[in-house]
């Protein structure tokens, strides 16, 4: 009975509340075999990481193999969670694998939560409590709204730079790719096509386009659809208009017949409420999680700035490379966000590059380096919006 104690992830209250605050989500107990496999895993190996259909089956059929006494208590085991926490169980499906991954998904954010409820962590900004920054983050209203899809492994990392768009923004959304829940809340989302045309999602790919050019055509296309249905009112209206061939107008022509005719500029028009996803995790999880995007969205792309902010906190530097929130940063721009987001969305960066510095404790030396990297970038911001 003692070896079923050692997965301590289930018998903390403490472990479940704080999961469910970080998910969003109730916290099923999983059935008995569970339990079983927990042990026997960890019997097998301590890295429990990447889990092989083999190995399942193998387990599953030393479980069915066990005396019914024995059964019995991971049985009682699982009833006894269930009256303590009130919680329901999670009963493995008919994929049977598809549902243990899901299992152990939920398992593997519980030892993360486990580990950081130790380290006294704030459960929103995933810093310690003593650096927490929820307090300190400006609000902004983005003029699209973003969902954050993050890979389950980057839930409470104290250097993901994701997550401060959510204490940002609160139209943001987070999905946690590797949970069942949300798994299906996204493929369910995508069963509208009219949203996947009002949608796109960022990632570098060989069909994507850059931001610019898209909200370029987008900016066309609203332009153009304003003209028309201010000639169609004039004609309506009993006054006379020539408009040959209108539909076969360059954009361009278009532009030309502004004066005094449309409320707004070409310049001045702005295109709001697109839905932008972002895939959160590392370049092989991000290739993976692409699977769940329909293909038919617009894929879109971005032209790095030269020099990133968070870089100051990477030991290998690469002018290729940006963190989340800066690629985001730099797509917004590109999609009409206003400059005053844009520069709030960099200060909550630097304070996070700050924050993060303080937390690695590094030598002196480096210290003050970087120290002056972050003067350059912040010099760097204020000129690139002047």
């Amino acid at each position: 009975m003692n070896s079923i104690e050692f997965n301590s992830n289930y018998n903390s209250k403490e472990v479940i509340e704080a999961f469910e605050k970080v998910t969003g989500l109730e916290y099923f107990i999983p059935e008995a075999f569970y339990f079983y496999y927990s042990i026997e895993i960890f019997k097998i190996s301590k890295k429990s990481g990447s889990i092989k259909k083999p190995t399942i089956l193998r387990v599953y059929e030393n479980y069915l193999k066990l005396p019914e006494e024995e059964k019995q208590v991971f049985i009682e085991y699982e009833e006894k969670l269930v009256d303590l926490y009130q919680r329901k169980v999670y009963k493995i499906g008919e994929d049977f694998f598809e549902s243990f991954n899901f299992i152990r998904v939920t398992d593997e954010i519980c030892k993360v939560i486990s580990k950081n409820l130790k380290k006294d962590v704030c459960l929103k900004c995933w810093l310690r409590n003593y650096m927490c920054m929820c307090g300190k983050i400006a609000k902004v209203n983005l003029s699209h709204k973003i969902y954050l899809i993050f890979h389950y492994s980057e839930i409470l990392k104290a250097s993901n730079t994701g997550k401060l768009l959510k204490l940002m923004d609160d139209k943001t959304e987070i999905l946690i790719y590797g949970i069942e829940e949300y798994e299906d809340k996204i493929r369910k989302i995508f069963f509208d096509k009219d949203f996947i045309q009002n949608s796109v999602c960022l990632f570098p790919s060989k069909d994507s386009i850059y931001a610019t050019e898209y909200y370029r055509i987008l900016k066309e296309k609203k332009y153009g659809d304003l003209v028309k249905a201010k000639i169609d009112g004039i004609e309506e209206s009993g006054k006379e208009f020539n408009k040959d061939s209108l539909d076969k107008v360059e954009i361009e022509s278009i532009k030309d017949i502004n004066i005094g005719f449309i409320e707004k500029s070409f310049e001045d028009l702005k295109i709001r409420d697109l839905n932008v996803f972002v895939i959160d995790g590392t370049w092989p999880q991000a290739i993976s999680m692409m699977q769940i995007i329909p293909k038919e969205m617009v894929k879109l792309k971005i032209v790095a700035k030269a020099k990133n902010v968070y870089n100051s906190l990477r030991y290998r530097y690469s002018e290729e490379t940006c963190s989340t929130i800066e690629a985001v940063a730099t797509l917004l721009s590109d999609l009409g966000e206003s400059e005053e987001n844009i520069k709030e969305i960099y200060n909550s960066l630097i304070m996070l590059v700050d924050i993060n510095l303080e937390r690695k404790k590094t030598p002196k030396e480096e210290a003050e380096m970087r120290s002056s990297q972050l003067d350059k970038f912040e010099g760097f911001i204020e000129k690139d919006f002047q």
